[in-house]
């Protein structure tokens, strides 16, 4: 063999690695640089920790900086980790950080703070040790090693951060990490949580039984590695039932809460340890939660395809398999505008105290610890809530013939007949018609107001005896009229067609009996008991419970129902409703994609395409767009177009000053602000206005370019208030804005970006604040330029749903698109060629829009070449889905278009503003 020429066939890496082998054997280097690997680099200790762990394994001592430039070397040599063959890199350094011989911070672990810059004054942070945690994973329990930082007199933890004495997580906090820990000594792996989750779903677990399973699990694990008298056995780490039922409901809460309102951060209790902390933040929160469940799942009609009987009636009945031990104060009392003050009863579980007669033991009360008090005190009788009727006829008693009983009377359930729950409330006494009217107006208080209406039918077992309770209540005065008894007294009231058999009364026979209406005959009106006989299996985990954990735990139970029917409905589009089981892997989906406010829309996407649509080329609208909004004088001059989850379309008419609303299915539009040609500075008008957006609360905003502001119409108001800018003081200092173009806001509606064209900025603006002074600027510099680090010309922005903090900016002047995270100096392109107009596939002659869907697709109205761009996920090829490139007054051309948007069936609406027209181009 000649060794000159194998020497000769040798690569750098391996002439590298040979002259190092020469004094460091490749073992000892193979384990070097895992170890630098696998170690974070915020370990003050870890050159010293590497050294004493190559001396453990190879009994060869190495100083630190002998390591530390050993790995220079392998990082300036470039060499790839394929040349290093792998040790058990994990049992070493598992070892080592145990061995308290060494003082160390190693650890297989280490949790840093979410966020390694200052959310206050965007500065790094400087991370510091904080202390040795306990890390629960699936199969094991390692040690781990927390950091905090401090900035702004704030404090930064793994989870959260506290400010004051105030504790804060965000959905930055919470989403996409690999830990779980919100205080102590204990820190939970998101593994543990989605298992969890999965046996909540699948084996209806219980905290407890959860526990149990999972120490039970690890001692199994450790007996097959050691002896039962192995130190290891002695001292396992147990997982506790207390701690991980409070950062579960903790977690999940807050996760509920982002999917139903829109939020940037959420206070937590400080120490989730204490009972008084830990209940005041779930009675807080619970109230506001209720009332978004309602009013996010009563309009899934318009997000969700459900079926043809989608939201037809809606179903009630009460639960009783859920019932738990609670206090036996009767006298706790809620308000109705409707039907006064309401003896709901008090739902804490009683106390137990000690045990008088018998030291050393405790024993069970009727109360809890609020009125422990009345323990041996002689009890007065509770009030009655008597029927409105004879209950011969039906056999049916809805009184308080029960209260005498030590548990509550479960849950009453509202739900559409189609299986989607919109509201439930926890019965502590019992199911009297009254307190099944409250639930109601409770119910109608919080439905959805994009619905036109409630359903015509209300179906329910005592539909009868309710019926008769509020007709003679409401006539007698008991019941005080208001807008919420005028919605129910249009609703027919009917027996559901289980238990319209046991009824004989002779209002039964004709005004609530199902079969005597044609359109019922369709209609699942036993919906309540197909869905209760899944939920009746939590009864274990909800009985253990007391108020208001029980709540906080019911919100995600009954979530759970929803998620299955909607997906079952999209999956096999049949009306017909099922029991249906889901898979522990859809349960981790359920879980990932509550990352995002939008869980069902992610999880049915999910369930019936995985594909980018746009990578197959099966992502087509029609070429021919339709007339969805002109004037007969041919005056409209459209810039930008925003819909709402309703499919409401609104449009700015810049020339003629205001802003006007097509909601789906008319050809009339509405003025909502301005005075259609009348310009003006007051708060009634608007001069040359030139984007528009609506928030969840029906509040209009509308920049109003040449007035240099941007105007906030409180929903339904016609007078605006200026919440930034100064009318009509253009300028470039932070309380001011030159011709600002288009704007977006985070997914929470908590920031406002506006495009400040003629300052070639972008000024961010909190839009619960009344200064108008912007608090954070993307490029400082006003001078316009197609460097990464400069805008020119920014006319729109869009934001992307995934990241709340990536802003997609149109430079209209500087042909581009730029890609812009909040807090960097710079931004990336993504499509145009900066600075070069051109009509070829690649680039752009003043793009003016700019849109993007789930998949990351994006779209983009290039005005001057009279067509809308599609850009694949990734692309910078552009494919034209609207226009032909040249102007004309065709349904297949537009001329120069400006703003786009998009429905929820993703039809796409143009501004075809030099036509003097919107075109609807729906999609295939």
């Amino acid at each position: 063999m000649n060794f000159n020429d194998n020497n000769k066939n040798l690569d750098d890496n391996e002439m590298f690695l040979i002259s190092l082998n020469r004094h460091i054997p490749l073992k000892h280097l193979s384990l070097i640089h895992d170890l630098d690997r696998k170690l974070d680099e915020c370990v003050s200790t870890k050159y010293d920790d590497i050294s004493s762990m190559v001396q453990l394994t190879y009994n060869v001592k190495y100083d630190s900086i002998v390591i530390k430039s050993i790995l220079n070397l392998l990082q300036s040599g470039h060499v790839s980790s394929s040349f290093f063959s792998l040790e058990d890199v994990h049992r070493i350094i598992n070892i080592y950080s145990k061995n308290h011989y060494f003082l160390t911070f190693a650890s297989l672990h280490t949790i840093k703070p979410f966020t390694l810059t200052c959310l206050f004054c965007q500065k790094p942070l400087k991370i510091l040790f904080k202390e040795r945690v306990n890390v629960f994973l699936n199969d094991r329990v390692e040690g781990g090693v927390t950091y905090t930082a401090r900035c702004c007199y704030v404090q930064y933890y793994s989870n959260s951060y506290v400010k004051g004495s105030k504790r804060y997580v965000t959905p930055q906090s919470l989403y996409n990490q690999k830990y779980i820990h919100f205080g102590g000594k204990s820190v939970l792996t998101m593994d543990v949580v989605l298992q969890y989750n999965a046996d909540l779903v699948n084996m209806y677990a219980g905290f407890k039984n959860f526990c149990e399973y999972y120490n039970d699990k690890i001692s199994s694990f450790l007996l097959q590695r050691f002896g039962k008298n192995d130190p290891e056995i002695r001292n396992q780490v147990l997982l506790g039932r207390r701690l991980f039922e409070n950062v579960w409901l903790v977690y999940s809460t807050c996760m509920l809460k982002w999917i139903l309102w829109k939020a940037t951060e959420t206070e937590i209790p400080l120490n989730i340890s204490d009972r008084e902390q830990r209940n005041s933040f779930f009675i807080d929160l619970l109230k506001c939660l209720q009332r978004d469940f309602s009013l996010f799942w009563s309009n899934h009609q318009h997000k969700y395809e459900c079926g043809d009987q989608c939201c037809k009636a809606i179903v009630l009945d009460g639960f009783q398999k859920s019932d738990r031990f609670v206090c036996q104060f009767h006298r706790e009392m809620i308000r109705s505008e409707e039907l006064g003050d309401i003896e709901w009863g008090c739902g804490v579980r009683p106390e137990m105290i000690r045990d008088q007669e018998n030291p050393g033991y405790w024993k069970n009360t009727d109360y809890c610890p609020k009125h422990v008090h009345l323990e041996n005190v002689s009890s007065t009788p509770d009030s009655i809530d008597q029927c409105e009727y004879d209950i011969i006829d039906c056999n049916v008693s809805r009184t308080d013939r029960y209260s005498s009983r030590r548990t509550s009377y479960g849950i009453i359930v509202t739900m559409y007949n189609c299986g989607i729950i919109i509201n439930f409330d926890e019965l502590h006494r019992c199911e009297a018609p009254t307190r099944v009217l409250h639930h109601l107006f409770m119910t109608i208080e919080n439905y959805s107001p994009h619905m036109q209406s409630l359903p015509k039918y209300l179906v329910y077992d005592n539909a009868c005896g309710l019926l008769l309770t509020f007709r003679n209540r409401l006539e007698n005065g008991r019941i005080r009229a208001t807008t919420r008894t005028d919605a129910l007294s249009k609703m027919t009231f009917l027996v559901d067609k289980f238990h319209i058999g046991n009824h004989r009364r002779a209002i039964c026979q004709s005004q609530t009996n199902p079969y005597k209406y044609a359109d019922v005959n369709n209609i699942n009106t036993v919906v309540c008991e197909q869905k209760f006989a899944k939920l009746k299996k939590y009864q274990n985990a909800l009985s253990s419970f007391s108020f208001p954990k029980t709540f906080a735990l019911l919100i995600p139970i009954l979530t759970i129902p929803i998620i299955i029917t909607l997906t079952h409905n999209k999956l096999h589009s049949s009306t017909a409703l099922t029991t249906t089981t889901i898979t522990a892997e859809t349960t981790s989906t359920i879980v990932t994609t509550m990352q995002t406010r939008d869980v069902t829309t992610q999880l049915i996407s999910k369930t019936t395409t995985t594909k980018n649509p746009c990578a197959s080329s099966s992502l087509r609208w029609k070429t021919a767009g339709s007339t969805v909004r002109s004037d007969s004088s041919s005056t409209l001059s459209c810039t930008h177009l925003f819909i709402d989850s309703d499919d409401t379309l609104y449009g700015v008419d810049k020339e003629r000053a205001y802003v006007w609303r097509l909601p789906t299915g008319h050809t009339n539009s509405i003025t909502v602000a301005g005075i259609p040609g009348s310009k003006g500075n007051d708060s009634f008008k608007l001069n040359y206005p030139e984007d528009v957006y609506v928030d969840r609360h029906g509040n209009m905003y509308v920049v109003d370019s040449n007035n240099h502001r941007v105007q906030k119409f409180i929903n339904g108001t016609s007078s605006g208030i200026t919440i930034a800018g100064t009318t009509d003081s253009g300028g470039c200092s932070l309380n001011q804005m030159y011709y600002p173009r288009g704007f977006a806001f985070d997914p929470s509606e908590t920031f406002m970006y506006v495009a400040d064209r003629s300052c070639q900025r972008v000024l961010r603006y909190r839009t619960d604040s009344n200064s108008s002074t912007s608090e954070f600027v993307i490029n400082r510099d006003t001078t316009a330029g197609n460097s990464a680090k400069q805008l020119n010309g920014p006319w729109s922005i869009h934001i992307s749903s995934s990241k709340s903090d990536e802003l997609f900016i149109v430079n209209h002047d500087g042909q581009s698109i730029t890609r812009w995270a909040v807090g960097d100096v710079e931004g990336s392109f993504v499509a145009g060629l900066p600075g070069t107009s051109c009509t070829n596939s690649s680039c752009f002659h003043d793009p003016t829009d700019v849109k993007l869907d789930i998949y990351m697709n994006m779209y983009v109205v290039d005005g001057n070449n009279h067509r809308v761009q599609m850009f694949c996920k990734n692309s910078r090829i552009g494919i034209t889905i609207a226009g032909n490139g040249t102007a004309g007054t065709s349904t297949t051309h537009l001329s120069y278009p400006q703003g786009i948007a998009f429905d929820s069936n993703m039809n796409m609406y143009v501004c075809d503003t030099g036509n003097r027209r919107v075109l609807k181009f729906d999609k295939f």
